[in-house]
């Protein structure tokens, strides 16, 4: 085994498992949204419809809640504040539509998300 793969396996031995926990609802969220983008999309005509547009939106969520959790080991204080900033904007946007399964589903992730970030907000901006 060489050196830099032992660093490597030492450094995600040092990634606590909370921090893990919050990477994978980043990503749990963010294939939600490239799902509902896919269905928003083929909704009564999709490019006819004006439906193209909200899939077009849902589909950048879906790939910043992704790099979100990509880079928040890397980037812990930048990616903390703009994951939060992510957050909230999604709780906050749930409840200006039509509220269904899909919204309560990544309602919980998003109030989950935020919990996890600001449970452990010391590991991020330290």
């Amino acid at each position: 085994m060489k050196m830099t793969e032992v660093n490597e396996e030492k450094k995600t031995d040092l990634i606590p498992r909370k921090v893990k926990i919050t990477q994978m609802l980043f990503y749990v969220n963010g294939v939600i949204w490239l799902a509902l983008a896919g269905f928003a999309f083929f909704k009564d005509g999709g490019l006819q419809g004006g439906y193209w547009i909200i899939a077009l939106m849902m589909v950048g969520n879906g790939a910043v809640l992704i790099a979100l959790g990509l880079g928040l080991v890397k980037y812990p204080k930048l990616l903390f504040r703009l994951g939060l900033l992510v957050v909230v904007v999604n709780i906050l946007l749930t409840f200006t539509d039509q509220f269904g399964f899909f919204d309560i589903a990544t309602l919980v992730i998003d109030l989950a998300l935020f919990n996890m970030l600001m449970l452990n907000r010391r590991y991020y901006v330290s």
